[in-house]
């Protein structure tokens, strides 16, 4: 059986206790991750722990926490005897198949050390033929960036492996573990299940308000807007851009939206009440 460990800050018991509700509806064994909370970090500790990337100029202690917080699952799973865990952020919108899915053997098949169940609104690039699942998933080698980590499985090996290697905040989360250039992207062997068997509550409805408004940042930075440059420059990136993607499809690679499974979101039949609140974080 799959145990799904659960990141959760301590200010947001209303969060855990909707996971508990449908962790408990799809029966499956989970485990509470008291999240780093960032705005608790020293300036001193982020700066310790902080090792930025290549054009990574700057960070939010949101960030950082949010790195920390899943190093902290990575650990739970590396020091278990599964030979998979499932970690979750606790705004997760979970498919109805979604326990039969993570409990198909043939999902393991090919031993991958992170198997990605997140959705995503942009296409990404993934293998144009994927292994069979089951109810018409199919897992697909991730071949180029894409975002959010609120679903994933990781090997038991890889866990010990990341929790050695990636000791140092480079990058977002989702950046440092699906983007090209992400130190765990760099170093795990990674599978993208298709259509998606959960999606992050924000990019499915539109929008995160009250207990779901983001935790990392409440404030959105405007995207860095690249130079336009001059005419050649501008010719010369979109000959680059048209080879890179006819690279891609020589390969057998091809570009896809990962949206949620057709099934539909679970719906939740729970009837968690706000006193049990305190308790799970026990």
């Amino acid at each position: 059986m799959i145990r799904a460990y659960v990141i959760n800050l301590d200010r947001s018991p209303e969060r855990m206790l909707q996971m508990r509700d449908m962790l408990q509806q799809l029966d499956l064994p989970f485990q509470r991750i008291s999240a780093v909370d960032g705005n608790a970090l020293s300036p001193e500790l982020i700066d310790e722990v902080t090792r930025l990337a290549p054009g990574q100029k700057s960070t939010t202690a949101g960030q950082v926490g949010c790195f920390l917080s899943h190093r902290l699952a990575w650990e739970q799973i590396a020091g278990g005897q599964d030979d998979y865990g499932l970690v979750l952020e606790d705004d997760v919108i979970f498919a109805s198949n979604f326990k039969r899915v993570v409990t198909d053997h043939q999902l393991y098949k090919a031993g991958a050390d992170i198997i990605r169940l997140e959705g995503w609104p942009e296409r990404a690039w993934i293998s144009a033929n994927g292994r069979k699942v089951c109810d018409g998933y199919r897992a697909h080698r991730l071949s180029w960036d894409t975002y959010g980590t609120c679903g994933y499985l990781i090997s038991r090996r890889c866990a010990r492996k990341l929790v050695e290697a990636a000791r140092h905040y480079s990058a977002p989360i989702d950046h440092m573990m699906f983007t090209t250039s992400g130190d765990v992207f760099k170093m795990a062997d990674i599978e993208a299940l298709v259509p998606a068997a959960c999606f992050q509550h924000l990019f499915y409805h539109g929008y995160a308000d009250g207990p779901m408004a983001s935790t990392i940042t409440l404030a959105i930075t405007p995207a860095i807007k690249r130079a336009k440059g001059n005419f050649p420059t501008r010719v010369a990136r979109e000959f680059a851009r048209l080879a890179d993607k006819l690279a891609r499809l020589l390969r057998g690679e091809r570009r896809k939206a990962v949206l949620l499974h057709p099934t539909g979101p679970l719906a939740l039949a729970g009837d968690g009440k706000a006193e049990d609140a305190g308790r799970l974080l026990q």
